[in-house]
């Protein structure tokens, strides 16, 4: 497995079927895992926000979505799935499609699930 680079990461956040499998664990992380979640009463505040957060995404996705995919691109172990058989760079389009659909649904659900606090104020 290669090591995925910045460069790696840029190609695949502009791949269209990695996009929508970015935005389709966003919609689910908003609409499973935040009203699923155990709240605490140290946790109130931190899940409203979270929620009220999760409620403008599911509202307006298309603003939403181009930061997700370059959080979920960027993190390491996603792009590393991409890379499994070499750099994205000199690749074409078809062989990008290919290395892009290696990346495994748990580990965009767990980017997703990784980048989540950082969008939302206050946390």
């Amino acid at each position: 497995m290669a090591t995925a680079n910045l460069t790696d990461m840029s190609i695949l956040a502009l791949d269209g079927t990695f996009s929508n499998r970015v935005q389709m664990a966003l919609t689910q992380f908003c609409t499973v895992t935040i009203p699923a979640e155990t709240i605490s009463t140290n946790a109130v505040q931190l899940h409203i926000a979270r929620k009220q957060y999760a409620s403008q995404i599911l509202n307006n996705p298309a603003t939403y979505k181009p930061l997700f995919v370059l959080a979920v691109a960027a993190n390491q172990i996603v792009a590393n799935d991409a890379t499994a058989g070499g750099t994205l760079v000199g690749m074409t389009p078809a062989q990008i499609i290919t290395a892009a659909a290696l990346t495994l649904d748990t580990d965009i659900n767990n980017a997703v699930a990784a980048a989540f606090n950082a969008f939302v104020a206050g946390i």
